[in-house]
């Protein structure tokens, strides 16, 4: 048995949502956000909104530390939290749990978000910020 809350051969996308959100109004809507602007800003992955919102279940990122990781991290920028998913998934910038960890504890202490995006540019030229 995984770790994973999602398993997207089962499950509907309000239901993915609700289960990301955990009844924090400001995850759902981070979520929301992702699923209207994701295929846009990473035009190269497929599905680039359902990708991010199944890497932050890989990184057991959900409600309220998903809320603050948006708020606090990214500073409410739809595009550094796919930034973030990204460099997460390919292991760019020094990206892991406990930096995500630390800088979701911390109001984005350890964080260069500009650094991160331009790794991720660099991996992901069609990358849009």
């Amino acid at each position: 048995m995984s770790d994973f809350r999602i398993d997207p051969s089962v499950m509907e996308m309000l239901e993915v949502l609700n289960l990301m959100s955990e009844g924090n109004p400001g995850a759902f809507s981070v979520c929301m956000a992702l699923l209207n602007h994701a295929s846009q800003l990473d035009p190269d992955t497929s599905s680039a909104a359902q990708q991010c919102i199944l890497q932050l279940d890989v990184m057991n990122i959900y409600g309220t530390r998903l809320y603050r990781l948006w708020n606090d991290v990214c500073k409410r920028d739809i595009p550094a939290l796919i930034a973030i998913c990204r460099a997460y998934e390919f292991g760019l910038a020094g990206i892991n749990s406990e930096k995500l960890d630390d800088a979701i504890n911390n109001c984005g202490a350890g964080i260069d978000l500009v650094a991160l995006i331009t790794k991720v540019q660099d991996f992901l030229p069609n990358f849009n910020r």
